[in-house]
């Protein structure tokens, strides 16, 4: 057995000089947690080719579109940035050889690793403090709500996680190299690519560009900056030279977006990870939570790198109170930064602990926590079943074109491309219609108003009309019984074909 040679360096931080895979073999089983706690609820559900959530197919379509040569912003509606589209790229196009439902199947698998990544990488971040600290903030990260809820499928948070964590692991070379340009360029061009995502990526952006600034220089914030101007002057002109129109839609469709009635407590509960649980316990997790995660922001500043984890998750946490929209993949915002706190003030408090009887209550404390959110997470289940071979078998003997108000049913019947081939109107996102056109209605009601009339002209322009999400009594009554008025050819369960008149 190879010796352990441990030094502890003036920061306080722990090396070894035992083998890599006998240091970090528990950050193989915390990944390997994680991916099972992001599989496992899907196949319990919808399975891997089953009907999800709305925005992951958009996604896919949206890529699976650019496979073919058409352009978002100019060829189709899209309100993020194309970061997304060109990491799904290897998808849609196993898409293209086996099939959509199967290249769909692929990037949520892809994105489910993704996860156990992420989890990885804190533990790697973390290491340095301590194991203790490493497999505490690995450990929350794998059953953390709302990490798992933008990694069991294909999310742009999930992604933009990875990048973050990915620069972050690299600037972790700061101090330990006399010369770390080369890595903080390279955190950079993540941190560049990870706004070519999610347009909120320009917020850690921002925060490591002050955090060098401040405690390292103007060299190394040059550096990060060159990176990430680098990646984005690389990708984003030839869309925006082909569409003019893109900052429009990524940029101030998504800025007047109307205020939810979300308050902050309910925001506040979900970004610390207690979406789930709500009543008089949620708002007691709710306060538990925020006062261990203040002291931890306190106890984090105390060192560098610690002042740039809290302040990634202070404004984060401040841009999603301020925004004026919630979903629940908003969380996984500050996930990670989240977590790198919590698993840090862990291995503090571990190291000064002397007395074993102490050790082994807060160790069992902690297990119990994070075995309860593990658990928690298999016993759940999501997504639900997609008829899609005898779906598929109705809409492949029809002439024309698929229109539908939810892409899923595109890409799960594999009429996608088919749509795309016979020169069908590219329509990816229904719904982004209703915000890309909302800055000039009068009103809520003229944009509802606006938004269903254009989804029915959508519908009518197929020959087989879908309708997943709405019923013909959700629109007005013009619209209604104009729908109505297109007959039923067929139909599985809750998805009737109709063809439009």
């Amino acid at each position: 057995m190879a010796a352990r040679v441990s030094t502890r360096d003036r920061s306080g931080l722990v090396s070894s000089g035992t083998s890599w895979l006998g240091r970090h073999w528990p950050m193989l089983v915390i990944a390997g947690i994680a991916f099972v706690v992001r599989l496992v609820p899907v196949l319990r559900g919808g399975g891997l080719t089953g009907r999800g959530s709305y925005d992951p197919f958009v996604y896919y379509g949206a890529a699976a579109a650019l496979g073919t040569g058409k352009l978002p912003y100019r060829d189709f509606l899209l309100l993020h940035p194309p970061g997304v589209l060109l990491a799904l790229f290897p998808f849609t196009e196993l898409g293209e050889l086996a099939g959509d439902p199967i290249g769909m199947a692929g990037a949520r698998l892809a994105w489910m690793a993704m996860g156990a990544v992420n989890a990885a990488l804190i533990y790697l971040i973390l290491y340095r403090r301590g194991r203790t600290a490493a497999l505490v903030g690995a450990g929350l990260y794998a059953g953390w709500y709302p990490a798992w809820y933008v990694e069991h499928d294909v999310r742009l948070e999930g992604l933009a996680t990875l990048l973050l964590l990915a620069a972050l692991l690299l600037l972790e070379r700061i101090g330990a190299r006399r010369e770390p340009l080369g890595w903080v360029v390279l955190a950079g061009t993540l941190l560049g690519y990870g706004a070519l995502v999610k347009l909120w990526g320009l917020v850690p952006l921002a925060v490591v560009l002050v955090w060098l600034l401040v405690s390292h220089g103007v060299r190394l914030a040059a550096g990060v900056l060159a990176g990430a101007a680098g990646v984005i002057g690389l990708v984003m002109p030839p869309f925006a030279i082909a569409a003019p129109n893109w900052l429009q839609l990524i940029v101030f469709a998504q800025l007047g977006r109307p205020r939810d009635d979300h308050d902050w407590q309910f925001r506040l509960r979900s970004l610390l990870g207690m979406g789930p649980v709500t009543g008089t316990v949620g708002t007691v997790a709710m306060v538990v939570a925020a006062l261990l995660t203040v002291a931890a922001i306190v106890v984090a500043c105390r060192t560098p790198a610690g002042r740039l984890h809290a302040a990634l998750a202070v404004a984060g946490t401040a841009v999603l109170l301020a925004g004026p929209l919630w979903y629940p993949h908003y969380a996984a915002f500050v996930a990670a930064p989240l977590c790198l706190l919590h698993g840090n003030v862990a291995g503090l408090l571990w190291r000064r602990m002397t007395a074993g009887w102490l050790r082994v209550i807060v160790a069992a404390g902690i297990a119990a926590v994070l075995l309860g959110g593990v658990l928690a997470l298999l016993s759940s289940s999501t997504g639900t079943r997609f008829p899609a071979a005898r779906l598929t078998a109705l809409l492949d003997g029809r002439p024309g074109c698929v229109t539908t108000d939810r892409t899923a049913v595109l890409v799960l019947t594999n009429t996608l491309r088919r749509n795309i081939a016979r020169g069908c109107p590219v329509v990816v996102d229904p719904l982004g219609y209703r915000f890309a056109g909302q800055g000039t209605d009068a009103s809520p009601a003229a944009t509802r108003h606006r938004y269903q009339r254009e989804l029915v002209d959508y519908l009518a322009s197929g020959h087989s009309a879908v309708l997943v999400s709405r019923s013909p009594k959700s629109f007005e009554p013009e619209l209604r019984a104009r729908i109505e008025s297109w007959p039923v050819i067929g139909g599985v369960g809750r998805y009737q074909v109709r063809e439009p008149s």
